[in-house]
Parts: structure tokens; sequence; C-alpha cells
């Protein structure tokens, strides 16, 4: 069976590849380390409490081309050491109706 693809095929094609190779494609410049404002976002904190930590030691990081960066493992590790020793707030109680 010999059939000719139509433009409009080979450019449904071209686009799956294209999609799926993005998709594979690691996001930012290298995939191992998070920028601080990623590390941010990914631990729900502001930039500026990221790097208050980093600078306090509680989260390794180094300069990488003049930009601060970290490890991802380490933001995991972070992460579930934060977990782990997170205090356990009090609900709190809905206000009793005074009669």
């Amino acid at each position: 069976m010999d059939r000719a693809l139509s433009a409009a095929d080979v450019e449904a094609v071209a686009d799956a590849v294209a999609a799926r190779l993005a998709a594979a494609r690691p996001a930012g410049p290298d995939p191992a380390y998070a920028r601080v404002a990623q590390a941010a976002a990914y631990l729900s904190l502001s930039p500026r409490s990221v790097q208050a930590l980093v600078y306090a030691g509680r989260i390794p990081s180094r300069l990488l081309g003049g930009c601060r960066v970290i490890a991802w493992a380490d933001l995991r590790a972070f992460a579930r050491r934060a977990d782990d020793t997170a205090p356990i707030s009090p609900r709190r109680r809905a206000p009793e109706a005074s009669e």
C-alpha cells in the first residue's frame, strides 16, 4: 500500500514529535538545581525566606555561574525535615455564642 502523507498529516506528526521532545527535555539550564525562586515555590515560602534559610545554613546551596542554586535533593530533604519537625497548631475554635 503506497500512500503519500498529506501536508496536514506531516504537520500533525511534527507537532506530536515536538511535544514529546519538549516534555522529555529538562526544564532550565540544569535540572539537578533550582534557583531561589523555584525553591520558594516548591517550599511554599517567599524567596526572602528561602534566602534566610540558606544563609542560616539550614538549606545547602552553591554559586553556579554567579547564581545561587539549591540541589533538588537538598530541597526534598529539607521539606521532609520541616514536615517532621513542624509544630502542630491547635485548631481554631469557633467563637462561642454569647447569650
